[in-house]
Formats: C-alpha cells, sequence, structure tokens
C-alpha cells in the first residue's frame, strides 16, 4: 500500500519528473504475449533477444518491456511451457525510441515444433476487431479506432452503427437485435455506467467522442461474468491506452450543414455560457417557486407577482444565421520512469460545436373516422439545435511489480442542445382555430466516471483482478419554455388565449445519479497445459442512488386587455401587468409533477468454468446469482406520497459451447437466461406533459422484472487477415415484458408501462469482411463489408390495462431487418475512401390503443463518405460526408404521419498532426 501511495504521488507530478532518457545507442521493445487461440495475455513466457544475454519473463497479461536493447535490427525468441516457441525477426528498432510487438503462441503439438515468422507478419495476423470477436467466450462484435478513423463517426453513438444487428434511435440510444434500450446496459471499462435520462434507461453514446476511444465492444450472449440485467447487448466502450512511446496528436475540423450554415434558421436567445455546455444561473428555478407547496400558499398578489417576475423573460424563438460546425481535439501520452517505474498516461481533451436543424418539420394528431385514422391537428414548422460537447481522459498505470499492474482512468464529459421550434396548424383543444407553438429547451447532460482497477498474476495459472469505480451523471433541464397563441379569425394575429392553462407553461427538470462499483475475479488454470481446464468465480456490489425532480408551472389569465393579447409574450411578462397587486395573471402547478427518489443495491456472484474436450471442443457453463433491492419513493406537488418497490434474486444459469472446426473456423452454440428490470422512472407516477398535442406519461408502481430466456448458435469463418464470413440465428423468450403503451383517453395522448404476458423473438444475422483483389489484380486497393439481420417479433398482450393495446404485433423496437454495407478503398501512401450505407426495417415507435393501428418508425436510408489523405508522417487531411441523402425521419399510424422532418447533409474538412 505504501507503494502505491507512492506511485499515486508521483504520478500527480509526473508533468514536472526529470524523465530520463534511453541511450542515444539502445531502445526498447514492449508488447504482450497471447495465447493464439484465446486472445488472452500470458504470464511466466520467456522473451530472449537473439545473440545477446538480454531477456525478460512476461508479467501480468502477458506484458512484457526490454530495455536497453541495441538499436538495429532485432530478433526475439518467446518460449512458454504448453505452447510451441516462436522467433519473431525484422524488428527494426531505432536508438532512443520504443518498439510494440505482441507475439501470439500456439498450443504446443507433440513434437514441440518451433515457429519463425517476421515481424510484420507477426503483426499482419493481428486485426484487433475480428481478433477480439474470434478469440471472445460468447458472440462479440467490435468496432476498434482504427475503422472509426476511416469513417465519419465523431462519436460512439455513429460508430457502433456499424455493429452487425446494431441500430441507433435518435443518434443516442441502442437497439441490438430489434431490441430497445431496456435490454442493453453500458460499461465503461468494464464498470456499470448510470443513465442520464429520466424516461429510459440508457446512457446516450454520442456524449463519447471516437476520438477518446480505443474500442466499442458489444456482447450479444450472457456469460456468468457478465451483468444479469441484459439479453440485447452489453456494450463495453473502452477508452484509449497510452502510446509505447511519448506521443502528441491534435486534430481539428470545420464543416457546414447545407440546411443549416448561412441560411435563417429559428434558433434560441442565449445566456451567454451555452457553449460551455451549462445553462447559466438565469434558468435556475427562482427560489419563491422552490418548494413543491410554494404556489399553493401564495395568496397575497405581491407573491404572485413576485413569483411570476422571478421567471426569465424569455418565451419566443428569434431567427439567427446558421452557424458552421467545428470541432477540435489534443491528446498527450507514453511512458516515462517514476521513481524506479515507468508509468504509463494518456491524457487527451476534445470539444465540438454543431447547429442541427428539423427541416420540414411536421407533426399530427389521428381521430378515428369511419373504422381508419384521420388527421385530427397538425402543425408545420422547423427548429434548430445548437450543440456543444466536450470531454475528456486522464488514464495512468504502472507495473508495480513484472506481476502486479495498478490502472487509474478518469473520464468526464459534457454535452448541451439549445433547442428551438416554431410550428403552426389547427388545434383541437382550441376548437380547431389555427394555433402557433414556441418551444425554448435547454437540456446539459454530463458523465464522470473513476476507475482504480488492480491485476496481480499470482503465479502462472493463476490470475485475480479488482476494480473499485465511482461515477455519476447529471441531467438538467432548467425553464423550458412552451408557448401556444391562437388565431380565432381567419386573417387575424395570433395572441394570446383566455383561460387555457396550456397556453404559457414553464419547466424545471433535474435528474441525479450516483453510482459505487466494487467486483473482484479469481480465475485458476487447472494444469499446465494450454488446454487445460479453467475456473472462474467473482463477485460485484453496486449501490446507486437517483434524486429527480420535475415541475411545472401554468401562466393563465382571462384579464389581459384584448387590444394587448397579440404582443409578444416578453412584453406581456416585462412587468406591466405584474408589479404590486396588480390581479391580471396567476401562477399554477401542474397536477402531479413532482420529485422522486431512487436507490438500488445489487448483489451479485458467480462461478464458470471453461473446460476443452478433446481437441475442437470448448465448454463455457456456470451460473450467476444476483440480488436487487430498488425503492423509489415519490412526493407529488399535492403532496401525495408513493412508494414503489421491487426486491428479488435470482440464479441466471449460462452455458456455451465452441466448436473449432478448423484452424479458421469455428461453431458457437449457446443458452442462458437473463432479466431486465423497470427504469426508476418507470415505477414513479410522477407526470410529464407535454403542451398542445403532446403526450402524458406516468410511471405504473406494479411493474414486475421480466425473465428472457436466450438462445444464440453461429457459424464464424475467419477467412484471411482482415476477412470474415459467419452466419447465425438466435431465439429469446421472454416471460412479462415490459411494454411502453399509447392509450387513448378522450383527451390527449397518455403514455404508460405495462407488463404484457409473454413475447418470443427469432432472428438470422449474416456478416460479411472481403478484400476484393482475390478476384482480380485490378480490384486489390478494395474491400467490402456488409451485414444482414433479419427479425421477428410476437407478443401476446394478455389480461389488464394493456390488452388495451393491439395483441398482435411486435415487440416495441423492434425492426424486421438492419443493414450495413460500406465500401474502401486504400492507397498506395496509406490514403483511404470509404462509402458507408445503412438502413433500418419499420418498426414500432409506440403501440397504438385499438382500434388505432400502431405508430410506425418508418426507414431512413443512410448513405456516408469519408476520405483520409496522409501527408508525410505526422499530417493527415480527412474529407467526412454524412446524411448525403438527407432522407427524413417520419412516423406514421396507418395512413396518417404523425411525424416528420429532415437533418441535412453535413459536410467537414479536418486535418490532424501527430
Amino acid at each position: 500500500m505504501r507503494r502505491v501511495l507512492l506511485i499515486l504521488t508521483a504520478v500527480l507530478l509526473l508533468p514536472f519528473a526529470s524523465l530520463a532518457a534511453q541511450s542515444p545507442t539502445t531502445g526498447r521493445i514492449v508488447g504482450r504475449v497471447l495465447d493464439g487461440a484465446t486472445g488472452t495475455g500470458l504470464t511466466d513466457a520467456g522473451i530472449q533477444i537473439v545473440g545477446t544475454t538480454l531477456g525478460t519473463i512476461s508479467g501480468v497479461d502477458g506484458r512484457f518491456s526490454l530495455n536497453a536493447v541495441p538499436a538495429g535490427t532485432v530478433t526475439i525468441t518467446v518460449r512458454r511451457i504448453g505452447y510451441a516457441p516462436k522467433t519473431i525477426t525484422g524488428i527494426f528498432l531505432e536508438a532512443g525510441k520504443s518498439v510494440e510487438q505482441d507475439v501470439s503462441l500456439a498450443a504446443a503439438s507433440v513434437q514441440l515444433t518451433a515457429q519463425v515468422v517476421t515481424a510484420s507478419a507477426e503483426r499482419g495476423t493481428v486485426n484487433d476487431a475480428l481478433d477480439q470477436q474470434r478469440n471472445a467466450t460468447g458472440i462479440v462484435s467490435s468496432v476498434t479506432a482504427e475503422q472509426m478513423s476511416k469513417s465519419p463517426d465523431g462519436d460512439a453513438a455513429k460508430a457502433i452503427q456499424r455493429v452487425s444487428g446494431v441500430t441507433v434511435q435518435d443518434g443516442r440510444s441502442v437497439f441490438v437485435r430489434g431490441l430497445g434500450e431496456r435490454y442493453t446496459v453500458t460499461n465503461l471499462n468494464g464498470a456499470r455506467l448510470p443513465s442520464p435520462e429520466p424516461e429510459k434507461r440508457f446512457v446516450p453514446l454520442d456524449l463519447f467522442p471516437s476520438s477518446l476511444l480505443q474500442s466499442v465492444n458489444v456482447s450479444k450472449t450472457f456469460t456468468p461474468d457478465l451483468s444479469g440485467d441484459f439479453s440485447g447487448a452489453s456494450v463495453d466502450i473502452r477508452t484509449r491506452e497510452y502510446p509505447a512511446r511519448r506521443a502528441l496528436a491534435f486534430s481539428s475540423s470545420m464543416g457546414f450543414n447545407d440546411a443549416v450554415t448561412g441560411q435563417s434558421v429559428v434558433s434560441a436567445p442565449r445566456v451567454g455560457s451555452e457553449w460551455l455546455g451549462y445553462g447559466g444561473s438565469q434558468r435556475n428555478l427562482p427560489s419563491g417557486l422552490a418548494s413543491a407547496g410554494a404556489v399553493g400558499g401564495l395568496t397575497d398578489r405581491t407573491q404572485i407577482n413576485g413569483a411570476i417576475n422571478q421567471l426569465r423573460n424569455a418565451w419566443t424563438p428569434t431567427q439567427m444565421t446558421g452557424l458552421p460546425n467545428g470541432s477540435f481535439g489534443i491528446s498527450l501520452g507514453g511512458q516515462d520512469p517514476v521513481l524506479g517505474l515507468r508509468i504509463g498516461y494518456l491524457g487527451s481533451f476534445t470539444y465540438s460545436m454543431a447547429h442541427e436543424i428539423r427541416a420540414d418539420d411536421y407533426q399530427a394528431n389521428p381521430v378515428q373516422e369511419n373504422g381508419r385514422p384521420v388527421v385530427l391537428e397538425k402543425w408545420e414548422g422547423e427548429g434548430s439545435s445548437q450543440t456543444a460537447q466536450w470531454g475528456g481522459l486522464l488514464n495512468f498505470s504502472a507495473m508495480v511489480t513484472p506481476r502486479t499492474l495498478i490502472s487509474l482512468n478518469n473520464t468526464y464529459t459534457r454535452s448541451a442542445d439549445n433547442d428551438a421550434r416554431r410550428s403552426s396548424g389547427p388545434a383541437f383543444s382550441f376548437g380547431l382555430a389555427n394555433v402557433e407553438r414556441m418551444t425554448l429547451r435547454f437540456v446539459e447532460r454530463s458523465i464522470r466516471s473513476t476507475q482504480l482497477k488492480g491485476e496481480h498474476a499470482l503465479t502462472g495459472r493463476q490470475q485475480f483482478d479488482w476494480q473499485v469505480s465511482t461515477s455519476g451523471v447529471t441531467r438538467l433541464e432548467p425553464d423550458r419554455s412552451d408557448l401556444v397563441y391562437a388565431q380565432f379569425t381567419q386573417d387575424g394575429p395570433f395572441s394570446w388565449s383566455d383561460g387555457n392553462p396550456d397556453v404559457a407553461r414553464r419547466t424545471f427538470g433535474e435528474l441525479a445519479e450516483n453510482n459505487m462499483f466494487y467486483a473482484a475475479n479469481y480465475k485458476i488454470q487447472l494444469g499446465a497445459a494450454a488446454d487445460a481446464p479453467v475456473l472462474k468465480f467473482g463477485g460485484a456490489f453496486r449501490t446507486t442512488d437517483r434524486s429527480a425532480f420535475n415541475r411545472q408551472f401554468s401562466i393563465v389569465s382571462t384579464l389581459v386587455p384584448v387590444t394587448d393579447r397579440a404582443r409578444r409574450a416578453e412584453d406581456l411578462f416585462d412587468g406591466r401587468y405584474t408589479s404590486g397587486s396588480d390581479d391580471i395573471f396567476n401562477i399554477i402547478n401542474v397536477a402531479e409533477d413532482g420529485v422522486y427518489d431512487a436507490s438500488e443495491r445489487l448483489s451479485a456472484g458467480y462461478m464458470m468454468a471453461e473446460m476443452p474436450i478433446g481437441v475442437r471442443f470448448r465448454v463455457i457453463a456456470g451460473a450467476r446469482v444476483e440480488n436487487a433491492d430498488i425503492n423509489v419513493s415519490t412526493q407529488l406537488s399535492n403532496n401525495s406520497r408513493f412508494v414503489s418497490t421491487l426486491n428479488n434474486t435470482d440464479v441466471l444459469p449460462a452455458i456455451v459451447l465452441n466448436v473449432q472446426l478448423g484452424n479458421r473456423s469455428q461453431l458457437r452454440a449457446s443458452a442462458s437466461q437473463t432479466l431486465a428490470r423497470p427504469e426508476y422512472r418507470e415505477l414513479s407516477p410522477v407526470q410529464y406533459l407535454e403542451v398542445v398535442g403532446g403526450q402524458i406519461t406516468r410511471g405504473n408502481g406494479d411493474l414486475v422484472r421480466t425473465l428472457i430466456q436466450n438462445y444464440d448458435l453461429k457459424y464464424e469463418a475467419f477467412l484471411a487477415s482482415g476477412e470474415l464470413f459467419s452466419v447465425g440465428v438466435f431465439a429469446k423468450r421472454f416471460d412479462r415484458p415490459i411494454e411502453r403503451i399509447d392509450l387513448a383517453t378522450g383527451g390527449q395522448p397518455f403514455v404508460s408501462f405495462f407488463n404484457a404476458q409473454e413475447a418470443f423473438n427469432v432472428g438470422f444475422e449474416l456478416e460479411v469482411r472481403k478484400a476484393l483483389g482475390a478476384f482480380t489484380p485490378v480490384l486489390e486497393p478494395y474491400s467490402v463489408f456488409s451485414n444482414l439481420t433479419l427479425m421477428k417479433s410476437d407478443i401476446t398482450v394478455g389480461t389488464g390495462a394493456s390488452s388495451n393495446t393491439n395483441a398482435n404485433r411486435a415487440m416495441m423496437g423492434q425492426a424486421p431487418w438492419v443493414v450495413n454495407m460500406g465500401l474502401s478503398r486504400t492507397g498506395a501512401t496509406g490514403s483511404s475512401a470509404t462509402v458507408l450505407y445503412s438502413a433500418v426495417g419499420p418498426r414500432i415507435f409506440s403501440a397504438g390503443t385499438v382500434p388505432f393501428p400502431d405508430v410506425i418508425e418508418q426507414p431512413r436510408h443512410m448513405v456516408d463518405l469519408s476520405i483520409r489523405i496522409p501527408m508525410g508522417d505526422r499530417w493527415a487531411w480527412k474529407v467526412d460526408a454524412r446524411n448525403l441523402l438527407d432522407a427524413p425521419f417520419r412516423l406514421t399510424q396507418g395512413p396518417v404521419t404523425r411525424e416528420s422532418y429532415r437533418t441535412g447533409r453535413a459536410l467537414s474538412l479536418g486535418v490532424s498532426w501527430k
């Protein structure tokens, strides 16, 4: 412990430390020794510089470092009991520099035949994404930093869409195999991330710039060492590791959107700090309205007028010239000696600002007429959003001993959206008179994570790792304003409407959640042979505490003078009618808004065994036990209190069979049971109400968790370096799935959540990556990739309130097909050009209420282009184009279009230096 404290102290002083340099005639070789079949690091492997007495032994995770190696062309030999020795030739080492060289070892044959390869050939066999997929215990798909660098994907949300069967809704929420966000969990470097969203359980992946990421791994099958509350996928975001030698990199880009930049667009008034991702104190909830009973206690006219005057006087969107988009990033990393140890470090920062558009914005609500939906009310207009995003990471690691690696990872990201929308059209609640709806909305989100991890190679056969992490999220929606003006005569002005509680509304929302996570794992290999059985067990404990409130206030009046009703709201609320004892305006609470607090205590333990059977078969079997104790306490603005609890202990078994069919092909089969728990917000009756034409959303304290049985069968063939052919099928059965239901109430649309009886999900997956040079030399520079997922689901609604929905339908968010395709060309100088296509089939956005059909999100075809042009060893240019087809986002309900808008085409030009 004393040594660890000294190391952490040294880390803080690292920028000021005097850094030792390599001798001018020597260099350093670092890397890992890996099991060629499983990809795991091998300890106790001997690494020798041929022709010298220099050598070392690999430590934790197979890592090794050879120091003071004579510069020049070097050959190394690697040996370990149970594996065939391997010699790597042609490693060129510059004086004073470092070289990274990983080595994979094959299990020993009877004759222990040695293998000799060149350094370039050894590196050429390594393709990170496919290696992770081939060597994983279960079915895993990955997107690596290299792939992200060759695409226009600026964040994790865009990058993960390239994975087979993965789609992203609203640019943030991940759907895997057509299953919604409740069936997907998100981890950062192996630790769970909390969600900053009040309505759904998902981590907005657009918060993570791709420049900070090493890889995004998607596990589609459950094994006992993973969290049990997923059946769609477990997404693990891995931040970048430090490089072998000191490296500084910088990047910057500028771009435009053809529907925004230089155009006159609707915009939200600013207070000056939006570019930093902060709303500013002017948007805070006024002190006079802070307590739940404050409005009811405002009986004095001076108090009522004072509360109204405390609100920021901003109601109406403005027009501005659309701004260009831009970003920049900088990172510094390496390894340097501190207190006799080599400390690995990486610091990185990135910032971006984008101006986005909702062009041709259209919304409608239907009514039933002659047995079919027809438009009841509709609005047309536009909206725009200015989005600021920044984030950084600061990671350290140290090999305290050859068998002990300690790492400290810190990540923080923040984003803010400043939205404005304006639309007009007939509204049912106004007697189908034309109305003009105006919304100003500012939402800021942040995610922080700090992780202290230790990895220990106790012996060559025993490994132990542990982790302590703390993470937290915030979501602040300060001072949203919704304003409605009505036009009561055909050519008359839009003006204030008497007595309607929906014409002037302010909303204040805040969510904060904090997590603590503790985990430990122990693994032992039961024998010296490379194919010896492996036993692994461990446990985890997680605490989660969330507080959230949603306060809504409406300003009402029947006394505004007729001559003033067409004034801008900023004039009506500038104090002329709210001074002293004026009796013109009143302020009221919106029913059933309020505050809820949630806590969860989760304890888990697991045991699993990996057992080779003969040469070709490997079985992984075990079980996980999880206990979750959830408590949600709600206080509404009318002082009503509700408490919802959920406490379950579940045994979650899993078995996986991997069959090695040949040197480059394998078959995987798995069966498991997982679960899905209700989101805290779904257990709380706090109500969220949109203004005219919007939806009322309220939770259901009677929800129970869902149990899911999962079955997978997949064939994989790794043809050549970077090439893959895979085909698979999967099936799932859901017991009491939770569905979001759109209920008919005779008034505004009403949304709640219910447990259906059961559901089934089956699907087919195909993935191909192929270099085209095998067909003809003319196509040597070209390669293609494609993945296709076909899915079908069926839900049995059962009895209760949910029986009002359509019984014969797919599950929420279940698309019948998902397709991704890409064509890349690589030039002799390292330049590349990639065209990407993706589309998702029609899927249920909201389940309709009989006799209304379901609300369907229609397919949206996306084409992107990315070009990379290196300029020497240090500089590179990039050109990215997104959404070249500018396909509209569109929701339909039968023949009625419920919502539609376009986002424009985006083009950017960037430069990077390293």
